[in-house]
């Protein structure tokens, strides 16, 4: 395993996003850990972060309705202020509750 860090603000979640993209591409897996990757195959996958509702990891119901949508839970950041989604499919769609203008 080895940690990489971003070259983008740690605030600026759509970046972030980008990021982790790219690392999916070039064959970085992360893991459950932030920022710690492991060697994969390279992955068209995509990201999503969102403030938790409360702090730690999401609960089951959230889960099992984010996997319907081809998502899945990673991992939090900040102190587990944030929750890090991967897609698991090609036609993984953002909930639209969660939907923000622009993405």
């Amino acid at each position: 395993m080895a940690t990489e860090n971003p070259k983008c603000s740690r605030y600026d979640l759509r970046a972030l996003e980008q990021w982790l993209a790219g690392q999916a591409a070039k064959g970085k897996r992360l893991t459950g850990e932030w920022l710690e990757f492991e060697d994969d195959r390279p992955a068209a996958r995509q990201f999503y972060i969102e403030p938790a509702q409360d702090k730690g990891r999401p609960p089951q119901p959230l889960r099992d309705s984010r996997a319907l949508s081809g998502w899945e839970f990673v991992c939090t950041m900040d102190e587990e202020a944030f929750l890090v989604w991967r897609s698991v499919g090609e036609r993984a769609r953002l909930p639209r509750m969660h939907e923000m203008p622009g993405r």
